[in-house]
């Protein structure tokens, strides 16, 4: 089978990045053939504000004539936009639903849950320079529109967890039966324990203060607004600032590169670590010596950060989002909590209790490899490809 596979970017970095990386080298190994088609021009349409991240996936009709050498055309998202009714099979995975993240993130940003700790960051974020985004949620209600058009014309979709579907039959409306249900998978070598002497030297120095090192693992962007807000990065400062000074905190970010050194001040005045881009294979090697993980995100379709904490076997703290539901045992792999004083209190009871702390770590990462294997994904995909292609 020749599969061609629509990518949001050429830059493979984070989020539905790794998912596209990951399944071209997993569907490969068991022994189809997959082309990456990537957008041109991403850099032009980047700097278009409002459209220009709809716009951008438009430009990947210009591929047609190569995809249509393909048995099958794989999208996500939005990216499947130009290839609707091009009398080409196509299947479009959905791992995220904009219209759910606009109902978690309201326009009005004073009225966001928790306005007092998201207020906060943002006075704090604008003394140090961050960019205001604060049109930003304009983006996702473009995307939203394009998303919503996919999913209603789109013979053959994909949710990549339970939430990620109920979503699709409650914001665009479409029938249970459309939607097949396969989970992400984590890469192989979130469950390694691998070394490696740079990384080595950052445990070293966790490890030396005899202090339980709480991680938070993240993506920011240039802007303060809705990245921020869908993130939970205020909720992250504000387990930062009041957990107390008996526990190591560390900040792991995805940054962009004007803003680097102004986030870094934000979480240093917080009293955290600042480590920015770090490589991702090299992820493990510090979330692996990490006691604990926050995740903070008012929203994830499925929620690759946490699923990679738990498998790196870290004793997660975390909101009730993304694939979540369908597998967290509250207190045996997870500790569920519904605001920032409740994170605050799960992270000091953590930092006193070495036991609970491997009791959720060791029972985390048995759910992971259990579930969430980037081989089964795999499988998962070619047989439901077999299925659209005999239809």
């Amino acid at each position: 089978m020749k599969i061609g596979q629509l990518v949001f970017t050429k830059k493979m970095t984070a989020g539905v990045s790794v998912f596209n990386r990951s399944f071209h080298s997993k569907v490969e190994e068991l022994g189809e053939k997959v082309i990456d088609f990537a957008p041109l021009d991403e850099e032009e349409y980047d700097k278009i504000p409002q459209i220009g991240e709809a716009l951008k996936y438009t430009t990947l009709i210009e591929h047609l004539d190569e995809a249509r050498k393909c048995d099958l055309i794989f999208g996500s998202n939005t990216t499947s936009i130009s290839y609707i009714n091009r009398k080409i099979p196509l299947v479009t995975a959905y791992h995220s639903v904009p219209g759910a993240i606009l109902n978690e993130i309201p326009s009005d940003f004073e009225r966001i849950s928790e306005p007092f700790v998201f207020e906060q960051y943002i006075r704090e974020a604008e003394k140090l320079g961050i960019p205001p985004e604060k049109d930003s949620w304009r983006n996702v209600e473009n995307i939203n529109l394009a998303d919503k058009y996919i999913a209603q014309n789109c013979k053959n979709l994909v949710a990549v967890s339970q939430r990620a579907k109920a979503e699709l039959m409650n914001f665009y409306n479409i029938p249970s039966e459309k939607i097949q249900v396969i989970e992400n998978g984590v890469q192989d070598y979130w469950f390694k324990k691998e070394k490696c002497e740079k990384c080595k030297k950052i445990t070293e120095k966790w490890e030396k203060t005899g202090k339980p090192t709480m991680v938070y693992l993240t993506r920011v962007s240039r802007g303060n607004t809705l990245n921020s807000a869908v993130k939970g990065i205020d909720r992250a400062l504000a387990a930062i600032k009041h957990t107390g000074e008996n526990i190591n905190k560390v900040v792991i970010s995805l940054t962009h590169e004007t803003v680097i050194d102004k986030f870094k001040k934000l979480f240093n005045d917080a009293g955290a670590e600042f480590i920015a881009n770090h490589p991702h294979k090299h992820l493990p090697h510090l979330i692996q010596k990490a006691d604990i993980c926050i995740q903070t995100s008012r929203y994830e379709g499925f929620g690759y950060v946490l699923a990679e904490e738990m498998a790196s076997q870290a004793a997660c703290v975390a909101f009730p989002s993304g694939f979540l539901p369908e597998i967290v045992k509250n207190r045996e792999n997870v500790i569920l909590v519904n605001n920032t004083e409740e994170m605050i209190q799960a992270v000091k009871e953590l930092a006193e209790d070495e036991n609970l702390r491997k009791k959720l770590g060791r029972n985390a990462r048995k759910a992971i490899t259990t579930r969430y294997t980037l081989k089964q994904m795999a499988k998962d995909y070619i047989d439901y490809f077999k299925k659209v292609l005999t239809k």
